[in-house]
């Protein structure tokens, strides 16, 4: 688990949202972060990668299964209304 400067909120959306995702993950980013929903990731290189939301409690845990690499659960824990904790689980 790491310590975040931010608010538990704004990791959320960070985790979440196809436009917060482009400024740190991937450059074009297509996410339903609804269970059951799909999400499509493409990188400058060509590269595009696959995934399905197995679960998700708005504001604390996230889980996609990547078509090539499993399982990834994000875990969002409050430490105050400006920091919070993230663990991934693979």
């Amino acid at each position: 688990e790491i310590e975040l400067e931010a608010a538990p909120e704004d990791v959320w959306e960070a985790l979440t949202d196809e436009a917060q995702l482009e400024e740190w993950f991937a450059n074009d980013v297509e996410l339903d972060p609804r269970e059951g929903g799909e999400g499509v990731f493409r990188w400058e290189n060509g590269e595009e990668r696959h995934a399905t939301v197995i679960a998700v409690e708005p504001g604390e845990k996230l889980v996609l299964d990547w078509d090539d690499d499993g399982e990834v659960e994000f875990t969002l824990s409050r430490r105050s209304n400006f920091s919070c904790g993230l663990s991934q689980i693979r």
